[in-house]
């Protein structure tokens, strides 16, 4: 959802397939890993991995907006080549990074995942708002009927 958002509107649409909030994941032994949800500004002074902004930078830049609007700033301390290394750079039990129930390594005994409330994430399908051809509006149909009669 992130990366359409960081698009725009005027030119690009979203049809929302799966919803979820985002969460904080961190390893067990952060005091916010005993908590059943979690408000953004609980990250206040969290230390945060992040995706370099090179290499994604619509990810940094939710993240970076997603705190601001709560009053702060995050403190990144570290920066990744890419999503899948973010679970890898959780060192210390202050650190923290924000993804989804479909990160990949969501469900991985070995780190928490504490959701994050009002906060809205999910798997969307994107596309041009100039582009008309028939075929994508059949598979934004078909797609939304798989996902509402499968999850």
């Amino acid at each position: 959802l992130y990366d359409i958002e960081q698009l725009g509107s005027e030119n690009f649409s979203a049809k929302m397939l799966i919803e979820s909030p985002h969460v904080a994941m961190m390893l067990p032994e952060n005091p916010l890993s005993r908590r059943k949800k979690i408000r953004i500004e609980d990250l206040k002074q969290s230390n945060f991995i992040s995706i370099s902004p090179i290499n994604t930078p619509s990810y940094s830049t939710a993240i970076d907006e997603l705190c601001r609007e709560h009053g702060f700033h995050p403190n990144i301390v570290y920066y990744t080549q890419n999503a899948n290394s973010l679970s890898f750079n959780l060192v210390t039990s202050n650190d923290v990074f924000i993804c989804d129930r479909f990160y990949k390594d969501y469900g991985n005994p070995g780190l928490k995942a504490v959701p994050i409330e009002g906060t809205k994430s999910g798997i969307v399908l994107g596309y041009r708002n100039n582009n008309s051809n028939e075929a994508l509006k059949c598979f934004l149909m078909e797609t939304s009927d798989y996902v509402l009669n499968n999850y």
